[in-house]
């Protein structure tokens, strides 16, 4: 449950400071929620992803990663301990799972990047791995100014 934990808390940090965030928690039953969770992807500002043991051996994270940075959204943000994949290692990542305050300045920082307005508009998009029940399930997450 940490990673949707430290999911939970960034989402609501950023809610806080004026963003709204969307993730797969949010989605209807009878959503086709590929093309939703597509759509997202391409309406956002910036795609977060939340690196982690278990998103890193992710294919659904792995697969919108690589979407977001081929878009040039990708905002990657390691909350534990792991090997990012070979794409990933040359993009600055940081670590925010070592004290409390790193989520909260990180959370600050994105909102003042993400709070700005964009010349095409959209929203920003968080991604990140559940270590719940179900194994390699994954949330998605979106923020964008409200």
């Amino acid at each position: 449950h940490g990673d949707v934990d430290q999911a939970a808390t960034l989402a609501e940090l950023l809610e806080a400071n004026g963003l709204t965030v969307w993730w797969d928690r949010r989605l209807v039953p009878g959503d086709k929620f590929h093309a939703l969770i597509d759509k997202q992807i391409e309406d956002a500002r910036a795609v977060i992803v939340l690196w982690s043991p278990a998103s890193v051996a992710s294919d659904w994270v792995l697969g919108e990663a690589q979407t977001a940075h081929e878009a040039g959204k990708l905002v990657p943000v390691k909350i534990a301990a792991c090997k990012l994949p070979i794409p990933y290692r040359g993009v600055h990542t940081p670590e925010v799972f070592k004290t409390a305050s790193e989520l909260e300045g990180l959370a600050r920082m994105l909102s003042e990047k993400l709070g700005k307005p964009s010349p095409v508009g959209g929203k920003a998009m968080a991604s990140q791995s559940a270590v719940s029940f179900s194994k390699g399930s994954t949330q998605r997450g979106e923020a964008r100014r409200s």
